[in-house]
């Protein structure tokens, strides 16, 4: 059972390494599109105010391959975030 616990605990890390890769996409068409009209705000920052949630829950029991992965996520959606506003903002980008 200890080595099953192991290979999902680096399963957990591995994915905090590259579950970044799954954002890039909306990032990309963010800043290629330069308008974020089109996305919704209360679904991202939902899933932002959830996985920071959870990341203070991850923290707190001390799973700390668990909170990379989840701190990954929320840097992510920070970007995303940040971006909308921005576009939002000065659509098209600033000249």
């Amino acid at each position: 059972m200890e080595n099953f616990q192991q290979i999902i605990s680096w399963l957990v890390v591995g994915i905090g390494l590259i579950s970044w890769i799954m954002f890039l996409p909306q990032i990309r068409l963010l800043l290629k599109a330069k308008e974020a009209k089109s996305i919704s705000l209360g679904l991202v920052w939902g899933s932002f105010i959830t996985q920071f949630i959870i990341f203070i829950h991850t923290i707190l029991q001390k799973d700390w391959q668990l909170s990379f992965a989840i701190l990954t996520s929320l840097v992510c959606l920070v970007i995303i975030i940040c971006l909308i506003y921005y576009y939002r903002q000065w659509p098209g980008g600033r000249s």
